[in-house]
């Protein structure tokens, strides 16, 4: 798929690699960029299972049930989007991330638009995903494009119960 000049794929093989590592830069930009939210990154994220997901994202996202999706501004890595099964009917957004050099590009609505015709395809029926409750930009992008607040979908730590919005999307 090429949109604006930006081409998304599913990432494989030497992709699946490239798409590491710009999640590589995930933590850190969320670490920087919510610093006024830090308390929450931090227990949001367990760094030790961050690695680990990024030493095999196949294994985490693949195929059948899932897929991470690469975009390319040209020839340069520039997003990544990550699909799981939740359930039989639910699949969960994961991990959507555009370095700061490719931004304003409109890279996380393509990334996303794609990663909902690639649920679809699978035969989900509805996805869902959580983000932090200072992440207004995110959750711009994602009412955008018809995604609705919801109650958590998931076990929620009593920690982290405040920060945290669930939402969901009929596919």
């Amino acid at each position: 798929m090429v949109v604006s000049g930006i081409r998304v794929m599913e990432a494989n093989g030497e992709w699946l690699q490239a798409a590491e590592q710009v999640l590589r830069g995930f933590l850190p930009h969320q670490r920087a960029h919510y610093a006024a939210n830090i308390a929450t990154v931090e227990r949001y994220f367990d760094e030790a299972a961050h690695d680990r997901e990024l030493a095999d994202l196949h294994a985490h996202y693949g195929p059948p049930d899932g897929c991470v999706l690469l975009a390319l501004d040209g020839e340069d890595p520039a997003g990544v989007v990550c699909l799981r099964r939740f359930d039989m009917e639910r699949c969960e957004m994961k991990r959507l991330f555009v370095p700061r050099d490719h931004r304003r590009k409109g890279i996380g609505r393509i990334l996303s638009l794609a990663l909902i015709d690639h649920a679809r395809m699978i035969g989900y029926k509805k996805m869902v995903l959580d983000t932090g409750t200072f992440m207004v930009e995110s959750q711009a992008l994602y009412t955008s494009m018809g995604f609705r607040y919801v109650d958590p979908y998931y076990a929620v730590r009593d920690e982290l119960r405040n920060d945290l919005v669930y939402m969901e999307l009929t596919l």
